[in-house]
């Protein structure tokens, strides 16, 4: 294999990574603005909706036979279309926040629920093809039916479902236990006081089970009805008490579902398994600023704010109620899988003259240390008051991002003292009043692997990009407004205002 056939290869083996995120980032539920993830999402939707209506009209013997061959097309379109997606699923699902490596991913991953659901919808139409009792086959492709349960995958109720049952599985489990036996005590003194008057109706205390059942649920098919005197007090009483016997689990359920929302509402809900999403610590001044600045860009999927304050109620926002210096807090938020965490200096007051300002930066340096100590990868931006505690948190903390508040302010005063209304351009850059910012490459502008940075300004010029500087990719140092004359190099990421 020659050089160029080996650098081409080790080429591609760096795309697959990529492209498999990608994929994944498809597959699954799409994030605010994927459009591509969001038509997937649609056309899957739309293809279980029409399998479950095709399965329904299958069953009308004479349309069934009419169309025939179009159902059989597109039973064959759609598994076709369900094992692609399987497999692709099962390709990518090494990118998911599932602990261990590729093979106990893919392994626990094929035993989840959605992945069996996912397998069963198209399983059984490859066993049609195996030496099996056709009444089997008939009894197997039953199971095409758990293609509604695909349509979980893409809905936010199925996590609420399953946050309600498990939090009253006992209640529900003891619940069930009484009404049971409930059934069993009424169905055996409704036998001994039927059998007799009516032997053909009351056979066994299974058939007075039936009769209990539809009892006591207030269905009442009248197929089974007892005649004796006994028998009928028996029934009246049944009939009564079943009313509030059944609407206990409803009522359980029901009660959950509204504790959960008002969980939601007050933040109590401190388990929440997601991904590409912002973590904010702490609620200040500035934090609804910053949730408008993500909002109105749909950087992320989820934003979530971690306060013991009271619920600032910022729309399209998930607030939690907790102790955001707690590393265990923010492990359960999925901290690995955020796209930064931003850590505010909670609890600021200007005002107080008094007041040690180093409490508030040392539970920013204190959270900051344990998130870099136990997951480096996770980006962050810190604010801080007192400037002394920069040293600390550039070089032993390693933090990322930094916003000094009081150099900030006081930087911005001075210069509009030395340079009347730059303020307004100041806000103007910071606000960008319908501009973006946007980071580019040497690649993506076809400037080669170097140049020098008079030819970025110049394509900016060309193409109305106005460039304000760069970050050296490989030492992640930043400089703006950079000489005219510093060499760009291709891992060099170029910082430009935009129109949107």
């Amino acid at each position: 294999m020659t050089r160029q056939e080996t650098a081409e290869t080790n080429t591609d083996m760096k795309k697959l990574p990529r492209i498999r995120q990608r994929a994944y980032e498809v597959l699954e539920k799409a994030q605010p603005g994927d459009i591509l993830s969001s038509a997937v999402d649609i056309f899957i939707l739309i293809l279980i909706a029409l399998n479950i209506a095709v399965m329904m009209f299958d069953t009308i013997g004479e349309a069934g036979a009419r169309l025939r061959e179009i159902f059989d097309l597109f039973e064959l379109v759609s598994v076709i279309i369900f094992t692609v997606e399987y497999i692709l699923r099962l390709w990518v699902c090494v990118e998911s926040d599932i602990k261990g490596n590729a093979f106990r991913k893919r392994i626990v991953y094929i035993f989840s629920f959605m992945a069996l659901v996912d397998l069963l919808a198209f399983l059984p139409f490859y066993l049609i093809f195996l030496p099996v009792d056709m009444f089997f086959i008939r009894a197997i492709r039953l199971f095409r039916i758990l293609r509604v349960f695909k349509i979980g995958r893409y809905s936010n109720s199925l996590g609420t479902m399953i946050r309600v049952f498990k939090r009253k599985k006992d209640d529900l489990l003891i619940t069930f236990f009484v009404i049971s036996l409930i059934l069993i005590v009424i169905s055996n003194i409704m036998y001994f006081v039927e059998n007799k008057a009516q032997p053909d109706q009351f056979t066994s205390v299974f058939e007075a089970m039936w009769w209990g059942i539809v009892t006591l649920t207030g269905v009442g098919y009248g197929d089974i009805t007892p005649i004796t005197i006994a028998g009928k007090i028996l029934g009246g009483l049944i009939s009564v008490s079943g009313v509030v016997i059944i609407a206990l689990p409803i009522g359980i359920l029901g009660a959950a579902y509204v504790e959960d929302a008002e969980n939601k509402r007050r933040g109590k809900i401190k388990v929440i398994r997601t991904s590409d999403h912002v973590i904010i610590c702490g609620c200040s001044r500035v934090t609804r600023y910053i949730v408008e600045g993500l909002t109105q860009e749909q950087a992320v999927s989820k934003i979530l704010i971690v306060t013991e304050k009271p619920n600032p109620e910022i729309p399209g926002v998930i607030y939690v109620n907790a102790d955001w210096t707690d590393i265990n807090i923010l492990k359960h938020l999925s901290v690995d899988q955020a796209v930064a965490v931003v850590l505010t200096a909670e609890n600021f007051d200007s005002e107080r003259e008094d007041y040690n300002y180093d409490i508030v930066d040392m539970r920013v340096l204190f959270t900051l240390y344990k998130i870099k100590t136990t997951y480096p990868q996770v980006h962050t931006v810190s604010e801080l008051i007192n400037p002394e505690h920069l040293p600390m948190m550039k070089t032993n903390l390693q933090g990322d991002e930094i916003i000094l508040k009081e150099i900030i302010d006081g930087n911005l005063i001075a210069h509009c003292i030395k340079i009347p209304l730059v303020s307004s351009l100041i806000y103007e850059l910071i606000d960008l009043e319908g501009k973006i910012i946007q980071e580019t490459s040497l690649d993506d502008l076809k400037l080669g692997d170097s140049c020098l940075y008079r030819e970025v300004i110049q394509y900016g010029i060309e193409n109305d990009f106005t460039f304000i500087g760069y970050i050296r990719g490989t030492e992640n140092i930043s400089q703006l407004s950079p000489s005219k004359n510093d060499t760009i190099i291709a891992s060099d990421r170029l910082i430009y205002i935009t129109d949107r």
